[in-house]
């Protein structure tokens, strides 16, 4: 008993130290993160969308596969590039009937349209950590401006990987009826919240 209390004790000192020696230094000052070119690090992203269901709540769907490249350069704010693409198929609601039903013709048609991607015109600063991603949206065969509001969180070494990575977050709104999909309106709202978090390595 004493030989099993002393390992697990072992075991759980040797986890909490390990939790602490990977843990970056973050810097959350805009003006030290470094220019130049990323890319997203997939296992490390989230991309929601929510929509009202009847009143109720909202409901909440992850897309779970992603590729993006970032241009960022502080200095130079308004000239930032995101380019993001999203397989549509990849889409998770944890209920794998209803994520069928969301691939089919009636909804996101994944068949014909495989990939939703974003690509930014411009960019505007809001605040010394804050974006505006004046871009464009193409979904379901159709392309409308969208405006994506970004938060630099921070950047550092990356002590798992090596690599400098930038912490991103974006949000925004869209209305699917402009993409053509107005489907059990307004019973499921056509406002769509958009939320992403996401990690960018530095090329």
């Amino acid at each position: 008993m004493t030989q099993r209390l002393f390992l697990f004790l072992f075991v759980s000192f040797f986890i909490n130290g390990c939790g602490t020696l990977i843990q970056p230094r973050i810097n959350t000052d805009p003006t030290t993160i470094r220019a130049g070119e990323y890319q997203i690090d997939p296992k490390h992203t989230a991309v929601l969308f929510k929509v009202n269901h009847l009143g109720f709540s909202k409901f909440i769907g992850r897309l779970e596969e992603s590729t993006a490249t970032l241009s960022y350069d502080h200095s130079k704010a308004e000239l930032a590039t995101l380019d993001a693409i999203i397989n549509m198929s990849s889409v998770n609601v944890n209920n794998e009937k209803f994520e069928r039903t969301l691939r089919n013709r009636f909804w996101f048609h994944t068949e014909k349209y495989p990939q939703a991607r974003f690509t930014t015109r411009s960019a505007e600063r809001i605040s010394s950590n804050e974006l505006d991603f004046l871009g464009e949206l193409t979904f379901m065969g159709k392309t409308r401006p969208l405006t994506l509001h970004v938060t630099i969180n921070g950047a550092g070494n990356n002590l798992t990987n090596g690599k400098y990575t930038l912490g991103f977050s974006a949000e925004a709104t869209l209305s699917r009826s402009a993409y053509g999909l107005s489907l059990l309106t307004p019973a499921i709202s056509d406002e769509v919240e958009l939320e992403i978090h996401a990690e960018f390595s530095k090329l």
